[in-house]
């Protein structure tokens, strides 16, 4: 034990030893070269001193070595240069050569005030005459504002469409454009809302109503689906729906209806994914990718994208003043599964995200020249494509991109990766939801969860601005359906306290108590809280005072009667006396069947009542249509089991009086 001890020690005083040696080695060389340093500085010629940024000071005083960054330029002091800093012998040896080729009198040479003076005066006859003009900082425009030369810096209208010679976006002018970064501005930049027409058509006098309070609340702008409402014509007339489309009169008169509220127009049209409404059609059956399914375009059947790109084509002549078009493009579901995008794959060594690129840069130059607008696609599948193969497809020059997130925690992309990937495009638009998006099958939203929401899409355009993406607003998306066969989401009307609640707070930039009372004060509240929307049902219902609110209204009221039913409909007394067993054997206890007849059919003259108050109220909004899916799928399976209930119970009463 006593050796192991020993051994530890020596071990331990070893180390010791070695520390101290490499310490006093290092220290040593750091001294011979600060030495060496002070020594040159105080040799150097006045020239040399101004090339490294050093100011001679008195004998007395320490020598310090030169602060090489930030060094400021005749620009002015708004102006200031970060270049890549040289290396302690890179610096040494420029002045060395600097001294060979230049006879001055050395520092040591001169006195003070004389050094002053000749750094003054060398310091007046630096020239930058080979530097490019600069904007002038705000000191040169108050001491000469005529002489001043202010060069015209691109804005971000100058990347129209309209104003380009070609197709491509320039990356001189995307750079010229965010070349520093910039604090995100919520009254100066886009509030977007999305109005979904193809589900669920609103009444053009409903629209024009909806627009003017829309644009009080703070939007700047909309983007309005149609797919098969829309007025399709030629080839495409047959894809129309059977139940209602819109007139060209009528795109005109909503097209009106925003523009006389100063609203700008973004139409819609999923040319990628979700192209059923024409894949579904017999005699455009052969552009599918998988034949028996008919979501998906077939991104290598020849002409495809011309087909879609006329379809996009006829949406943009009823949007002439349309400086936009949003064409969908979100990753398709089938990619890659078709035989034929199999072998093109394998053939060219693709893998299905570059696949994805071909097809929309084929797209989207098909787009452009068809409509002369500028293309905005969703970004959140480009997020998951290499770099290298986005730069090869040019897709990132051409489209402006909207990245989107609908969850009220955690975004649906890395907000991380998107200050490198969002300075790639011209323009990038945040988009979260207000309806349609959460619980889809619902017909009441959860105003908090779509609040927070936007919160959260809020802050990342904050960070995101500073890191210099171009970002140019934000975006609140309301879907009617989730997909076009899909059962229908909320109705609008029903949302509208959401959306107001999402747009003040777009326009305030934040979400807080200020923007949530003034909210509650739009919506026609009278305390100052937004209302508790959340499920499940009974809660008291809740009014309001704006373009539907009686509709908002009546879906509560319906909500909470449904409840009602169907806890009648799993009540106790059924478990109890109304089993497959009694009724097949006509066993039954009178007072407990009267009492059940009793509930439903109290139950059933309620459901009838609020299934008039919700076609009255909903008949100025919507076609008799979309009313009757809306019903079907809430109100008529309650009130077929009542009603079965109902005939049950009734037997049962008929065959015991008998």
């Amino acid at each position: 034990m006593g050796t192991v001890n020993l051994y530890t020690i020596r071990q331990f005083f070893f180390g010791i030893v070695i520390t101290a040696i490499a310490m006093t080695l290092f220290t040593y060389n750091w001294l011979e070269k600060y030495f060496e340093q002070k020594n040159r500085l105080n040799e150097a010629t006045i020239e040399e001193l101004e090339f490294i940024g050093h100011i001679p000071q008195p004998e007395y005083a320490i020598p310090k070595l030169p602060d090489l960054s930030p060094i400021e330029t005749n620009k002015g002091p708004d102006h200031v240069l970060y270049p890549d800093q040289p290396s302690a012998e890179e610096q040494l040896k420029e002045l060395e050569e600097l001294s060979n080729q230049q006879n001055s009198q050395p520092v040591n040479d001169l006195s003070w005030d004389e050094i002053k003076a000749k750094a003054d005066q060398k310091r007046g006859e630096l020239s930058f005459e080979n530097e490019e003009e600069a904007l002038p900082a705000s000191w040169e425009m108050e001491q000469n504002p005529e002489e001043a030369v202010v060069p015209k810096p691109k804005s971000p209208q100058d990347l129209s469409f309209e104003k380009q010679k070609d197709t491509d976006l320039s990356f001189d002018i995307i750079n010229e454009v965010i070349s520093k970064p910039q604090n995100f501005d919520p009254l100066n930049s886009e509030r977007l809302v999305h109005i979904d027409l193809k589900g669920a058509p609103m009444k053009p006098s409903y629209l024009e109503e909806l627009f003017a309070k829309i644009a009080e609340w703070g939007a700047t702008g909309l983007i309005i689906e149609y797919e098969d409402s829309f007025p399709f014509s030629g080839d495409f007339e047959k894809i129309k729906s059977k139940q209602f489309s819109y007139s060209v009169d009528d795109i005109k008169r909503i097209n009106t209806a925003a523009s006389n509220n100063n609203l700008t127009v973004i139409p819609y049209i999923s040319l990628f994914d979700d192209l059923d409404f024409l894949l579904k059609d017999q005699s455009f059956k052969k552009y599918r990718e998988m034949s028996h399914f008919s979501e998906m375009i077939s991104p290598l059947h020849e002409g495809s994208e011309i087909i879609a790109a006329q379809l996009a084509e006829q949406v943009a002549e009823l949007h002439p003043n349309s400086k936009f078009i949003h064409i969908g493009a979100r990753e398709p579901e089938m990619l890659g599964w078709s035989l034929l995008a199999k072998q093109w794959m394998h053939r060219h060594e693709k893998s299905p995200q570059e696949l994805y690129l071909d097809y929309v840069a084929r797209l989207v130059d098909q787009v452009k020249s068809r409509t002369h607008k500028n293309v905005i696609i969703w970004g959140n599948i480009l997020m998951t494509v290499p770099q290298e193969a986005l730069a090869l497809s040019g897709v990132h020059k051409n489209v402006y991109i909207m990245m989107e997130s609908y969850k009220d925690k955690n975004l649906d992309f890395d907000d991380l990766a998107l200050p490198d990937f969002g300075r790639l495009f011209p323009g990038v638009f945040l988009a979260g939801s207000f309806k349609g998006t959460a619980h889809s099958s619902r017909s009441i939203p959860n105003i908090m969860e779509h609040v927070k929401n936007i919160n959260e899409i809020l802050n990342l355009a904050k960070t995101v601005s500073q890191k210099r993406v171009p970002v140019k607003g934000t975006v609140i998306m309301g879907n009617s359906r989730s997909h076009h066969s899909s059962s229908l989401s909320e109705l609008l009307p029903v949302c509208i306290p959401s959306m107001i609640s999402c747009l003040i707070g777009m326009k305030a930039g934040e979400i807080s108590t200020l923007t949530t009372y003034n909210a509650a004060k739009a919506i026609g509240l009278r305390g100052g809280a937004l209302p508790d929307m959340s499920w499940p049902r009974p809660l008291p219902p809740v009014g309001g005072e704006f373009p539907g609110s009686k509709a908002w209204l009546a879906v509560q009221n319906l909500e909470n009667q449904l409840y009602d039913a169907r806890r009648v409909l799993e009540g106790k007394n059924i478990k109890l006396y109304l089993t497959e067993y009694h009724t097949k054997e006509t066993i039954a206890d009178v007072m407990p069947i009267k009492d059940i007849k009793l509930a439903v059919t109290v139950q059933l003259t309620q459901i009838e009542k609020h299934k008039k108050a919700i076609e009255e109220n909903l008949q100025d909004i919507y076609y008799y249509d979309t009313i009757a899916e809306f019903l079907e799928e809430h109100l008529e399976p309650v009130k077929r089991e009542l009603s079965s209930l109902n005939s049950q119970v009734q037997d049962i009463l008929n065959t015991d009086q008998r």
